[in-house]
């Protein structure tokens, strides 16, 4: 791996440690339906598991968050892309679906690159059979210990600071005036870290209301090339991208 990042010009002392990527609904979906994930061969690993691969390999990459977005279905809020899970549950339902159910099929995989799966956002709106997949999945890779997929669903970055902040009133272990962002920050039901690098596909530059909390200091990167197009040398042009880059963290 010390060479393919040599290869790349990319520095392995300052690697981002939480990469998210927002996917384009459509194109997630074409790849799930194109790529033989359930009967892949190692060396013919398709993208979304070489990426898992890759994770393991730069070691100190701790998180790679997903999430899906839709610019084809009308919103009067945004132009440029929401949330798919946002607007639209039964669509969404069935992309979430068979992706759990390809991550069922190569928990193999997932134990191989120690890969942890873990969930963020509502599953309320999924079906029963849904809920014990995704907790089967939770549960069966929970001793994977290198890399965590933070799989983003049924999500609005607003509503999940208004739903920690209304954890913080249940508990309300200190005073308002000695709420810290450190303190608050534990009252999110999803422990995630910070956003080192967020990668937006298909020519879309929106945000779309994600991860709002944790993304204040993250390096945002916007590809012309979709899901389909992305290739795994692209994953590392994109840090090296990053690292280029001054990170300032707030100051001017």
């Amino acid at each position: 791996m010390k060479k393919e990042l040599a290869f790349y010009g990319i520095d392995p002392d300052r690697l981002p440690s939480h990469v998210a990527i927002l996917v384009k609904a459509e194109d997630f979906m074409l790849s799930l339906e194109n790529a033989a994930l359930s009967s892949a061969l190692d060396g013919e690993v398709p993208l979304f598991f070489r990426l898992m691969k890759s994770a393991f390999d730069l070691e100190s990459l701790r998180f790679i968050s997903i999430c899906l977005f839709s610019e084809n279905l009308p919103s009067s809020s945004f132009d440029e892309g929401r949330l798919l899970n946002d607007f639209d549950r039964s669509k969404g339902s069935i992309l979430w679906v068979k992706l759990i159910e390809v991550l069922l099929k190569r928990v193999d995989l997932l134990k191989k690159y120690g890969v942890r799966c873990q969930y963020m956002g509502e599953v309320e709106n999924f079906s029963d059979d849904f809920k014990k997949q995704i907790t089967s999945l939770v549960e069966s890779t929970a001793d994977n210990m290198s890399t965590c997929l933070n799989i983003v669903l049924d999500y609005d970055g607003r509503e999940e600071v208004v739903n920690a902040l209304n954890h913080f009133l249940e508990k309300r272990s200190e005073v308002l005036s000695d709420l810290t962002i450190e303190t608050f920050s534990s009252y999110f039901l999803s422990k995630v870290p910070d956003i080192d690098l967020f990668i937006q596909m298909s020519g879309v530059r929106s945000l779309t209301k994600f991860m709002l909390w944790h993304i204040p200091y993250a390096e945002l990167l916007f590809l012309e090339k979709s899901w389909l197009e992305f290739k795994y040398e692209d994953f590392f042009h994109a840090i090296y991208n990053y690292q280029q880059r001054s990170r300032r963290f707030g100051s001017l």
